[in-house]
């Protein structure tokens, strides 16, 4: 993550897989020494990345399932000593979805597969500071349907409709930001189970809107044309 040192994680989807740990399929990451692992040599003063998931447990390896769409993974980054950091992310060609980071700390959002993201850290920040939030979705244009999500989203022309459908009236808050993760409108909250939004998007420029809901995050990009 840095020029001396370096770690990975990593995360796929499965169809048998589900949101909790699946022997089968991951991979836990510890971190000292257990009752399992009586006399393993773990270093707690290393430079590490580790996914986490419903229950709090880190992973070197997580497989997640592939009907979960919209999903948001907490990401811990310890560091061995404070300073500048980068994550990247690697091996993404075939997916044609969102791979969104959120930093919590600045709240900057930088999308993975356009490039990596750089920032200062602390050595002794233990709680997940990152959210990776994956998303699917079917394209048709520049509209985007998700059937199996109460968060949908349209695109036409310079405008972008965001379609809440939830089964209750229910808070949320949008964001919408650009290519550098700026915030680039005044957040949208409300309390309502169904409503629509329209987000104008310029023309050619790329816009990524997330929607805060139920616990959960709900991405899209579009672009205006």
């Amino acid at each position: 993550m840095n020029s001396q040192t370096s770690d990975e994680a990593l995360i796929m989807r499965s169809i048998e897989s589900t949101l909790k740990k699946d022997v089968m399929y991951d991979v836990l990451k510890y971190f000292k020494k257990s009752q399992k692992y009586p006399n393993a040599n773990f270093n707690t003063k290393q430079t590490t990345i580790s996914s986490l998931d419903i229950d709090g447990l880190d992973y070197i390896m997580q497989s997640l399932p592939f009907n979960a769409n919209n999903i948001t993974i907490p990401i811990r980054v310890r560091v061995k000593s404070t300073g500048t950091y980068t994550l990247e992310a690697f091996d993404f060609d075939q997916w044609d979805g969102c791979i969104l980071l959120k930093d919590n700390l600045t709240l900057i959002e930088q999308d993975l597969t356009k490039g990596p993201y750089s920032f200062t850290i602390n050595d002794t920040t233990d709680a997940p500071r990152f959210e990776l939030s994956i998303c699917s979705s079917k394209q048709t244009g520049n509209s985007y349907t998700d059937l199996n999500s109460p968060v949908q989203f349209f695109g036409h022309g310079l405008q972008t409709d965001v379609i809440l459908n939830f089964n209750a009236s229910t808070q949320y808050k949008i964001i919408v930001s650009n290519i550098l993760g700026q915030i680039v409108q005044h957040p949208i909250q409300g309390h309502d189970a169904q409503k629509r939004i329209t987000i104008d998007v310029p023309l050619h420029e790329l816009r990524f809107i997330r929607v805060e809901a139920e616990g959960r995050v709900y991405h899209q990009k579009c672009i205006g044309q």
